[in-house]
């Protein structure tokens, strides 16, 4: 049985990945919506910004002009539990799912464009 040589890697076995390169392999959708998530959920749980902050307020949006209300409650996961850590993997996996697109093509410019709609719509 013949040896395997280094320079030889196959698929990618053995190659060092770490955060940083695990990150920036998701579509850039999930990539941008995963990041928020975490940074926002650090700080809402570390008190570095309070959870009424960026809780979807109608008055603070309309009289204030707090337009970041729109966008924050679809990037907190909650307390750190396990569930957190559920809801961000999950988070990940059907997004990355969703925007590489499946074996069907709905005519509008594949699965980002796609996803980016259906956030526009869904939100």
């Amino acid at each position: 049985m013949p040896l395997a040589r280094p320079e030889e890697n196959r698929g990618g076995v053995g190659d060092p990945i770490g955060p940083e390169q695990w990150l920036k392999s998701l579509p850039i959708v999930t990539q941008y919506w995963f990041a928020a998530t975490i940074l926002l959920t650090l700080s809402v749980n570390f008190q570095v910004i309070s959870a009424y902050q960026i809780m979807f307020s109608w008055p603070s949006i309309k009289s204030n002009f707090e337009l970041w209300r729109l966008l924050t409650p679809f990037c907190y996961a909650g307390p750190f539990d396990f569930s957190t850590l559920i809801s961000c993997y999950m988070l990940v996996q059907f997004s990355k799912q969703y925007e590489t697109g499946g074996p069907f093509n709905t005519g509008a410019g594949g699965g980002t464009a796609d996803y980016v709609f259906c956030w526009l719509l869904g939100a």
